[in-house]
């Protein structure tokens, strides 16, 4: 999307925002996940390694660039990003994935959808991963690996209904490790002194 910059800070951090202002705490950019706002009271930004959907129950991201604070509220200073997920109506069955690699050590995933009743689907999940850590310019190892267990739930009710109700909730646990790369500040030497 032209205007969007979207960055991996290290192994286990990203910067999304727009207008040309991406830093990692950037917080002028409003994200929702099916319409509820995901920022943090921290520094009013998003904590992008928390918001960690399977790609297969995105139905679409909206994509709104420039001033949108008068419609959408303080955050959205610089555009708005809506993720939205689809309806447990839409992921019956039975989905495994897994997988792994040089830096994307492991992954598992495995979601189930179902109808319940005449009129409520539901769709549970899980999810493990782990991510090795990165390098340093020298070769040496950054400590910023990175693993994460998630499980979750969807229950839609009313689908076909004026006034459908939709219930979900999440849990996740993880590790997120942290380097801080200070730079070395040296004191001039003088013969005076």
């Amino acid at each position: 999307m032209p205007g969007v910059q979207v960055a991996q800070v290290d192994a286990n951090k990203y910067a999304v925002s727009a207008r040309g202002t991406n830093a990692y705490f950037a917080n002028k950019l409003l994200v929702l996940i099916d319409g509820r706002s995901v920022y943090t009271p921290l520094y009013s930004g998003v904590f992008w390694d928390v918001q960690n959907l399977l790609l297969e129950d995105i139905d679409r991201i909206e994509v709104i660039r420039g001033p949108g604070a008068t419609l959408w509220g303080a955050n959205a200073v610089n555009g708005v990003i809506n993720i939205i997920t689809k309806s447990a109506e839409d992921t019956k069955g039975f989905l495994v994935q897994a997988g792994g690699g040089i830096s994307e050590k492991g992954f598992v995933a495995i979601r189930q959808g179902r109808s319940i009743g005449e009129d409520a689907t539901l769709r549970v999940y899980g999810k493990y991963f782990t991510r090795d850590h990165s390098a340093f310019p020298d070769g040496s190892p950054a400590a910023d690996n990175w693993n994460e267990g998630r499980a979750g739930f969807r229950l839609d009710y009313g689908q076909e209904s004026n006034d459908p109700l939709t219930v979900q909730g999440d849990i996740y646990s993880g590790y997120s490790g942290v380097t801080y790369a200070l730079p070395a500040v040296r004191a001039p030497l003088h013969e005076n002194c």
